[in-house]
Order: structure tokens, then C-alpha cells, then sequence
């Protein structure tokens, strides 16, 4: 692979998608001269990296949040809710 396909994945724009008993507060990518907004549920990924803050909507249940970019395949988690 060349240096600059290495680059351009390493920049991947990724999609954050919450749902069931939960909401996205932010999503980042710790980049020093981001430019983005932090409550939009869209990032380019800096060296591979993202994070997404999600919080609880519910005192229990389950929260499904995926990640999602052209080219690649998705991400699920999901988390659940306890008391």
C-alpha cells in the first residue's frame, strides 16, 4: 500500500448512529486543528481514531450505536442500561 492510500484512510469521514435508549452528545477525533461540529454525528478520523460520547436516554434498556464510512464495514456495539 502507498504512503498516500495509508493517509487517505487514516482521514476515513465516519458516520456515529445512536439508537434505542440513547443519544450522541459529541463525536471527535482529537485533532488539534479540527474544524468540525462536535454535535454533528459526522468525523473524519484522525490516524484511525475517533470518539464518540453517548449517553444513557433510559434507567435501563439497551443502546445500539454503530459506525459507519464508504469503503468499509460497519461497526455495531451495543451497550446496556442498568440501574
Amino acid at each position: 500500500m502507498e504512503e498516500d492510500d495509508r493517509n487517505a484512510e487514516a482521514s476515513q469521514e465516519i458516520t456515529c448512529l445512536v439508537e434505542s435508549q440513547g443519544k450522541l452528545l459529541a463525536i471527535e477525533n482529537a485533532s488539534s486543528d479540527a474544524s468540525e461540529n462536535h454535535r454533528d454525528n459526522r468525523a473524519p478520523v484522525n490516524n484511525g481514531k475517533l470518539v464518540a460520547f453517548v449517553q444513557a436516554a433510559a434507567d435501563h434498556g439497551e443502546v445500539t450505536v454503530s459506525f459507519r464510512a464508504n469503503g468499509l464495514e460497519s461497526s455495531n456495539l451495543s451497550i446496556s442500561i442498568d440501574e
